[in-house]
């Protein structure tokens, strides 16, 4: 069938990818930027006098922390989200995962109110969704991208997620000042609905299913995919569990999470407690860290792919520098924000760091694809597990380590994860990789047409 659209339909697959990141980030966030409105004490002026008014829920310290970190329990399940995309396909899961987000964000406000237990346990299912999101996304991508493509079509989609959490805090406090705390559910769960409706009538698994795709895009990504069957392809388990560059991976997601957790859910609390400014006032200035990680994103895709075109012999150099400057200079830009005093000091900082550390953020969100293409679904999702354990950890750290909300126990926090991302980058320049493993490499038995590989196996190393 003739192709009905003016651009090329994987550009447009590309683009609601990123949307639904988008979309799936501020559905994820929704607690963390209302949680200080929830919480605070109110001044409310009635006959010209102020009377201070009791927070709506008095949550200390440390139940906040434990409410914030139950959503990413849910994480936990989310290498079964790459299992199932590569069984029903990625899209099928993408699409259902952020809509089921969505009924979830607009039940939120009325659960809260109803039954605390009941609201636990529906960010912990939001918790399992947002973890399907993330392990289809990439199931999605490789499905509809070209090799020579794939590295900025995943590194854009996955600033989907930069696009939310900057919108997410710099829109929220707007909305709850005029509209209250539940507008933002409302708002994010009904977008998300929208969002839906479009990507299930334009998206399809594959280009081979979708019935608007032009033959010639069509034929050309049938020649430069070749991925196998779906149906034929056979997990590798032990090799995937004992892979030393795998669990070097994983160990880098894990410290993402700190890092992510601190920005995503602890940034309101942190501004809040050391430089006495609510989340109102300065949601937009404290969103532009995630437009500086935006900004350093898309210029390390063009890093990568430009020095992987000039030396893809060296590919693996090319991925340890990136991660290598990026990692660092996070651990320098952490300790620098604890010795800065004044509020500018430390958005500064912030700015700076998320700048840097995007760079190898970008590199390993590519690497699940490098290590073992037909497997980058599930240990995606590996990732993004291990990704929440340190989402789980740091908020109960945070809320043990500056339960006196003092600034000398903020910098102690910051010093202490400053460390930990010191080990980890350690770790992954000794042990890491960027080659495709030897259990990943297919063994071809039959070809399709000369197009897609048919009854493919993927063989134990011995």
């Amino acid at each position: 069938m003739k192709n009905t659209y003016f651009i090329k339909k994987r550009y447009i697959v590309v683009l609601l990818v990123l949307f639904g990141a988008c979309i799936g980030c501020v559905l994820n966030l929704n607690l963390s930027v209302t949680i200080v409105e929830l919480t605070s004490k109110k001044n409310l002026t009635i006959e010209n006098k102020v009377h201070e008014t009791m927070p709506e829920f008095s949550w200390s310290q440390k139940e906040k922390g434990l409410i914030l970190s139950v959503f990413a329990y849910g994480h936990l399940c989310a290498p079964l989200g790459g299992l199932i995309a590569s069984k029903i396909g990625g899209a099928t899961t993408f699409g259902i995962s952020i809509a089921t987000k969505g009924v979830m964000s607009i039940l939120s406000p009325y659960v809260i109110r109803s039954n605390i237990t009941l609201f636990i346990f529906l960010q912990f299912l939001t918790g399992i969704f947002a973890g399907f999101c993330g392990a289809s996304l990439i199931e999605v991508l490789l499905h509809w991208t070209p090799l020579n493509e794939r590295s900025r079509s995943i590194i854009l989609s996955q600033n989907g997620l930069l696009i939310g959490s900057t919108i997410a805090h710099a829109v929220s406090g707007i909305i709850i000042k005029n509209y209250g705390w539940e507008a933002v559910f409302f708002i994010t769960g009904g977008t998300a609905l929208v969002w839906y409706a479009i990507f299930v009538v334009l998206v399809r698994n594959t280009p081979s299913e979708d019935k608007y795709i032009s033959e010639a895009e069509r034929s050309y990504l049938m020649k430069n995919i070749n991925l196998p069957s779906k149906t034929k392809v056979i997990y590798p388990w032990k090799s995937i569990f004992t892979s030393i560059p795998v669990w070097a991976l994983l160990n880098e997601f894990f410290t993402k999470g700190w890092i992510y957790s601190f920005f995503a859910n602890c940034l309101p609390l942190y501004i809040s407690d050391v430089q006495r400014k609510d989340i109102q006032s300065i949601g937009l200035l404290s969103s532009a860290p995630n437009l500086c990680a935006f900004i350093g994103s898309i210029i390390a895709a063009f890093i990568i792919d430009y020095l992987r075109s000039k030396h893809d012999s060296n590919i693996q150099k090319i991925y340890k520098f990136i991660i290598f400057f990026g990692q660092i200079s996070a651990v320098v830009l952490l300790i620098v924000t604890g010795l800065w005093l004044n509020f500018n000091g430390s958005i500064i900082c912030f700015c700076l760091l998320k700048f840097c550390f995007s760079f190898a953020e970008s590199a390993y969100q590519i690497l699940p694809a490098e290590l073992a293409l037909p497997y980058a679904g599930f240990i995606k999702g590996m990732s993004i597990t291990a990704m929440s354990v340190g989402l789980i950890v740091n908020p109960t750290i945070v809320g043990f380590m500056v339960s006196d909300h003092s600034r000398s126990s903020w910098n102690k926090y910051l010093l202490f994860i400053s460390i930990f991302n010191m080990c980890s980058l350690v770790t992954f320049l000794i042990f890491g990789s960027a080659k495709l493993q030897p259990w990943a490499k297919p063994v071809k038995n039959e070809i399709d047409d000369g197009n897609t590989l048919k009854n493919t196996n993927f063989k134990e190393k011995a």
